[in-house]
């Protein structure tokens, strides 16, 4: 009774079993349906709801900024996320006093200019893809390829040659394609465990849930970047990467990461800067290939845009407008990570688009739910590039809602990285090859989230492009 009547969030709409239990809420998480559940909540009860006893959710445009902004940190700060085995901050995870260190130190290795100045080495791994993409088109398999694997195979080489000096191989050798798999049940893990340190009365029983597979696998993880790192860190090779950055001020107080803080990223550099393009590039790809218009759109303004493939490169891939609406528009209705990115508020007078907020409640925007809630967007459930490049028609349309990065102190730090993958590889793939789906396999709407999508294969049949 307290909780519907009494409680200081009574006044927020919501179904009455999510302000009397945390259940319906776990039930969610386990089954990976959060931002299923999340979304019909909004389009049931608006912009603000109450999705737990103690927990709201915003999907109105201004939240972002109240919640995550600039200056907003003390309003509101980090909630349970896990750290690593032994209790290391990650960037993270790290606290308002820890973060700005960690993260002014890694800030460098994603800079431009740094990104630029390996513009090779991201070349030759996108060169290997395009090789496979051939070796296809040429007869393989039917024409037919699984580009889900492949796209994650390629981002995993990339991000394992940028952050630890040497790749994994799965562009070339089978034996090395077990790698990738880690990384899924580490999403897995991880977005349980999150859920367990949320709700500690039913720590154990959510513990007890994971499969005994899905903790070795993240286990075995954990211990392959580690490795990686160790390597790197003993290696007398002064070749640019990541770490040369951060590794610049070793040894100096307040200005450097301890060796446990250096394990606990290489963790997160590894999962975030893999999963994360190869899932939006499968999203961006299935929504091209299930629309011909823009497919055909894509393909006129990429061909007549390069005279050979040779000119494809970082700086003449930004000029392409119609790429970047497509990739913004995927991103929108297949952001990588779906979900919620949990703050609690500390101060008794925090607002948030608007309404008071009491100390101690739980906030969060959920990404996709956010992105598709109709009075945010124009036919929010329709992929539709032009809202990104036609104003006029789509001038309601609140595009500081969609925020795929998130903003503020905390947001991704390897968000250029990404860009330049997406539009690298899918402007390659349309410049070289016509391509259509192959099956239907691939289902958004019928994909589990722990963390990220957990993805079907998306099977396309790749044909050599008709050079007139």
């Amino acid at each position: 009774m307290y909780n519907i009547f009494f409680h200081p969030l009574a006044s927020f709409p919501g179904p009455k079993t999510r302000a009397v239990s945390i259940l319906p809420w776990v039930a969610s998480a386990l089954r990976g349906r959060i931002p299923q559940s999340i979304k019909k909540l909004h389009d049931t009860y608006g912009e603000v709801v109450r999705v737990g006893p103690n927990t709201l959710s915003f999907v109105a445009p201004s939240a972002w900024q109240d919640i995550y902004g600039h200056g907003n940190s003390r309003n509101f700060q980090k909630y349970n996320y896990p750290r690593t085995d032994d209790g290391t901050n990650s960037l993270l995870t790290a606290d308002d006093t820890d973060h700005p260190r960690q993260r002014k130190l890694a800030k460098r290795a994603f800079s431009d200019k740094a990104l630029k100045g390996q513009e090779d080495l991201i070349k030759l791994h996108i060169d290997k893809l395009m090789a496979h993409f051939r070796y296809v088109a040429d007869g393989q398999n039917g024409g037919v390829v699984d580009v889900v694997k492949w796209f994650n195979y390629a981002s995993f080489d990339l991000i394992g040659d940028l952050a630890f000096g040497e790749g994994f191989g799965c562009l070339e050798k089978d034996d090395s394609r077990s790698a990738v798999s880690t990384i899924i049940e580490f999403n897995r893990s991880t977005a349980m465990i999150e859920e367990a340190l949320k709700f500690p009365l039913l720590s154990k029983l959510i513990m007890w849930l994971i499969p005994k597979k899905t903790l070795e696998e993240r286990a075995r993880h954990i211990s392959m970047s580690n490795k990686k790192l160790h390597r790197r860190l003993a290696s007398s090779d002064d070749r640019a990467d990541f770490w040369s950055h951060i590794l610049s001020n070793r040894g100096e107080k307040d200005r450097s990461m301890s060796v446990q803080e250096m394990e606990a990223n290489a963790s997160l550099f590894l999962f975030a800067g893999s999963e994360s393009t190869a899932t939006a590039l499968s999203g961006a790809l299935y929504y091209v290939c299930k629309h011909p218009s823009v497919l055909k759109k894509l393909q006129e303004e990429v061909r007549s845009t390069f005279e050979n493939e040779k000119s494809i490169h970082i700086t003449s891939v930004q000029k392409l407008g119609y790429l970047h609406a497509t990739l913004q528009e995927s991103l929108r209705i297949y952001p990588p990570f779906p979900a919620n990115i949990p703050r609690i508020s500390v101060l008794g007078n925090a607002s948030v688009a608007g309404y008071a907020v009491p100390r101690g409640t739980i906030v969060q925007i959920p990404i996709w739910p956010a992105n598709t809630y109709s009075k945010n967007f124009t036919n929010a459930q329709n992929f539709i590039p032009e809202r990104w490049i036609d104003s006029d028609k789509y001038n309601r349309d609140q595009q500081a809602a969609m925020q795929p990065f998130s903003i503020g102190p905390r947001n991704c730090i390897g968000q250029s990285l990404a860009w330049i993958e997406m539009k690298l590889i899918l402007c390659r793939l349309i410049y070289n090859f016509d391509v259509q789906l192959a099956d239907t396999l691939f289902d958004p709407e019928m994909q589990s989230v722990y963390i990220v999508w957990e993805k079907q294969p998306l099977n396309v049949r790749l044909t050599h492009r008709a050079v007139v």
